[in-house]
């Protein structure tokens, strides 16, 4: 079964580029998603992108872990590439 999820946070950096709202407000996607099948082994992933190339991912095999990680980022105010390689995600 596939677990995916998809939100918008707030950002108060420059992803190369950012989603705007029309308030002028910058957002980042953030998603978990899987399970996503590589050589037999399923894996989850938790991933924060801008609106281009410029994204930052975490990679589990284990669905508890992803879903602990993609909570911890829901709940930051709001979402700077230190707090996201604080909790453990690394450039892609």
């Amino acid at each position: 079964m596939n677990r995916n999820s998809v939100v918008f946070k707030e950002t108060s950096e420059d992803w190369c580029s950012s989603y705007f709202l029309n308030d002028g407000s910058s957002l980042v996607c953030i998603s978990c998603s899987g399970p996503v099948s590589d050589d037999g082994v399923d894996f989850y992933i938790v991933s924060a992108w801008g609106d281009d190339d410029l994204g930052l991912e975490f990679v589990t095999e284990f669905y508890a872990e992803a879903f602990s990680v993609f909570t911890e980022i829901l709940e930051l105010e709001t979402v700077t590439f230190a707090a996201l390689e604080e909790i453990g995600l690394t450039g892609v």
